[in-house]
């Protein structure tokens, strides 16, 4: 809530510091520090919550020449979609999913696309995707 909350320009994060600095507010202060003011859904926080729980370093909307921004890049090596049908279910969403698809290739940069209920209700299954697809990338590199 208090991402949403900062995301929407609700408050900011300087004000979210001023009012939680008292010594036992530091669960509080734990989540602030985690706040991505970039996250575009709740779907993306989660994601990138289990993440970063997990281990890997997280970049949030992290941009890609000529085709804009992923959801997520995680170790600076796959790419991250998070897909709610919402946004995907039409005909110029999926034209520009397409071409977003083929520059990617283009820019050799891997992604894994999850549906929003996945990161949200399957952490563990997204977890599991994204440690073989990043084992498969460390095996074909090196």
């Amino acid at each position: 809530m208090l991402e949403s909350a900062v995301v929407k320009h609700k408050v900011t994060l300087a004000q979210l510091r001023t009012l939680f600095n008292r010594r036992n507010d530091g669960r509080v202060r734990t989540i602030i520090d985690s706040i991505d003011p970039q996250s575009m859904s709740i779907a993306e926080t989660c994601a990138r919550y289990h993440l970063k729980k997990a281990g890997y370093n997280v970049q949030g909307q992290a941009h890609i020449r000529g085709m804009g921004h992923l959801d997520a890049l995680v170790d600076g090596q796959l790419g991250l979609e998070i897909d709610g049908r919402e946004y995907h279910n039409n005909e110029k969403a999926w034209e520009e999913d397409l071409r977003r698809g083929n520059v990617l290739v283009i820019e050799d940069v891997p992604v894994l696309h999850f549906r929003a209920a996945v990161a949200m209700y399957y952490p563990e299954e997204m977890l599991r995707w994204v440690r073989q697809a990043l084992e498969s990338i460390a095996a074909t590199r090196h």
